[in-house]
């Protein structure tokens, strides 16, 4: 799979959505600053978190951002994901919490490339080959 600049991304399942609860979920986030001329965020980033809530077909409903107590139940159309099956989710929420504790932006990735190298650490072998 091939994201927007080009480079391969071993680690999604698909550029949509994660299929079921437990997942790990990739959402594009915006940050705004409030200007007069511009309505755009100024900031596009990447955050990981973990599918709450997902219908039958695979439709995430809701979702958690590491670092956040509430469940977010407005799932925005750009992100992607990686089954549970495929990564060692007990580990991603244990790293993420250590490094939130450090830095309260330590969820937000600047581009793909800089979340792929981060999650590459966590992914399951399967046939001795890493995924």
């Amino acid at each position: 799979m091939q994201h927007e600049e080009g480079t391969e991304v071993p680690f999604m399942d698909r550029p949509t959505k994660p299929r079921r609860r437990g997942d790990l979920i990739a959402i594009v986030m915006g940050e705004f600053v409030p200007t007069e001329e511009e309505e755009e965020p100024t900031r596009l980033f990447w955050t990981l978190g973990r599918v709450t809530q997902a219908q039958e077909n695979g439709t995430v409903t809701a979702w958690r951002r590491f670092g956040q107590h509430f469940v977010d139940k407005e799932v925005p159309a750009r992100g992607a994901g990686v089954g549970a099956d495929r990564i060692d989710m007990r580990a991603v929420e244990s790293d993420m919490a250590a490094r939130l504790a450090k830095n309260a932006n330590a969820n937000e990735f600047e581009n793909l490339d800089a979340l792929n190298s981060y999650l590459l650490q966590f992914m399951k072998a399967t046939d001795g080959q890493q995924i």
